[in-house]
């Protein structure tokens, strides 16, 4: 806030100055500007020497409305109430600004009205977590929003929820998700790749549309706002390393226009978001090398491969046979999706358990798969895995939570025999042929070789 120096015409007949000179020590405190005008609604006095780079000392005199824009006839009207709007102005170079006009009418000793008394609040284009702010982001909100990122089991779908509630909290009429990639990257995107727009919220129009078409990526972050015609929009944008960029656009009227608290939260809920994408990339890329997912205690894809190619050698040794069995747990993702992330992760939990006591202990499990996982059978001839896969689909998944739920099991087989050389991939084909062909049927399972 610049120094406070006031600049007055000749003095004006006092009335109840002791009053007037405490009004005047907190406003100039407390606002970017403090003025009075007289009956006519012209300035008779304006602090601090400096408003929005040009000399108050000009614009004694002048209607009110001159404080934001030198062509502007605005002036307050005789009352008794007081007034709490937005204005729209520009600086001394041109630049758009919006302020917030504050001011209480003031009568003289006969009880008529003698002028205004108030202050104005520069919001500016350019808002950040250290900026001046009307409303600062409150804590439950904060809280509600990484509850809804929290929620969600897939990072993905979390952000997806955390940016709708972020939407409503802050009284956003519309809304759109940006970023240069996919929210679940696999590979590196271009830190100038376009931005794409990846989820929409509230209403829309021409200029929103326009504005999103235009985005771009930038090494700037942080939250900015921009006004054009009677839409006021706040972007916050953060980079990802390894991905590229993440951006959180919102508008709304443009008299209600986006404070720096507003501002400090969305930038804090995009770094929030980008230190998740960061992670979960981090992790799929840890996973899709790993052997064994420690979370669930189960084997990967990339670990039951190896596994199966390790106990070959041994089942053709001996001439023995194996199955390997495709188990889809009909409606698991979508359950999981449902109950949240804490007995989400139960529920997986709970079929891959189930699972395992269903084969024997030299078995191999594997999830590979939101809701499919792998069984092999070593030395698993087609009446011992057809018993078990009958078995298993009539037990189905019982899953105890509260409250408790049943999935039913559909299952695709297929057995290799001692000294097949054809490799897991063609195994694991014929089982997801047998599985699909099985689920076609209304569930139950299904041998590939019994497959149409």
């Amino acid at each position: 806030m610049m120094p406070q120096t006031e600049t007055t015409l000749p003095p004006a007949p006092a009335t109840g100055s002791g009053g007037h000179a405490a009004w005047r020590g907190v406003a100039t405190a407390a606002l970017d500007a403090v003025f009075e005008t007289d009956a006519d609604g012209r300035l008779t006095s304006v602090a601090p020497r400096h408003v929005l780079g040009r000399d108050t000392r000009s614009l004694l005199g002048q209607p009110l409305g001159t404080m934001w824009n030198t062509a502007s006839d605005d002036r307050p009207q005789a009352g008794r109430t007081p007034v709490r709007r937005v204005v729209h102005g520009a600086d001394h170079a041109g630049r758009p600004v919006d302020l917030l006009l504050t001011y209480t009418p003031h009568q003289n000793a006969d009880g008529l009205f003698s002028g205004v008394r108030g202050g104005l609040i520069i919001i500016g284009d350019e808002v950040a977590p250290g900026a001046q702010a009307i409303r600062q982001p409150d804590a439950p909100t904060l809280r509600r929003v990484v509850e809804a990122l929290r929620a969600a089991l897939v990072p993905r779908i979390g952000i997806l929820a955390a940016f709708d509630m972020l939407a409503q909290e802050i009284g956003a009429d519309g809304g759109a998700l940006v970023s240069t990639g996919p929210l679940s990257p696999h590979e590196p995107s271009p830190i100038d790749g376009a931005f794409q727009i990846l989820h929409r919220f509230g209403t829309w129009n021409d200029h929103s549309e326009r504005l999103a078409a235009k985005l771009e990526p930038s090494t700037r972050t942080g939250a900015l706002r921009r006004r054009e015609d009677r839409f006021d929009f706040l972007l916050a944008r953060e980079r990802v390393r390894l991905f590229g960029q993440i951006g959180l656009l919102f508008w709304r009227s443009a008299d209600k226009p986006w404070s720096a608290g507003d501002g400090a939260l969305c930038a804090a809920v995009t770094s929030t978001f980008s230190a998740l994408i960061e992670l979960d990339g981090v992790h799929r890329n840890l996973l899709r090398e790993a052997h064994f997912d420690p979370g669930y205690n189960v084997l990967t894809w990339a670990g039951f491969r190896s596994e199966v190619g390790r106990r070959t050698a041994r089942l053709d040794r001996e001439h023995l046979s194996a199955t390997l069995m495709l188990v889809a747990i009909e409606g698991l993702s979508a359950l999981v999706s449902s109950l949240g992330f804490a007995d989400g992760e139960d529920a997986i939990r709970q079929c891959i358990e189930l699972l395992r006591a269903a084969v024997r202990p030299t078995d191999l499990v594997a999830r590979i798969g939101s809701d499919t996982f792998a069984l092999w059978m070593d030395g698993g001839d087609r009446f011992a895995a057809a018993e078990r896969a009958e078995r298993m689909c009539i037990h189905g998944a019982p899953i105890i939570l509260d409250p408790p739920h049943h999935l039913s099991v559909s299952m695709g087989l297929v057995t290799r025999e001692a000294e097949t050389t054809e490799p897991i991939e063609v195994f694991l084909e014929r089982a997801s042929l047998a599985l699909r062909s099985a689920r076609d049927n209304g569930g139950g399972w299904l041998f590939s070789h019994d497959a149409p």
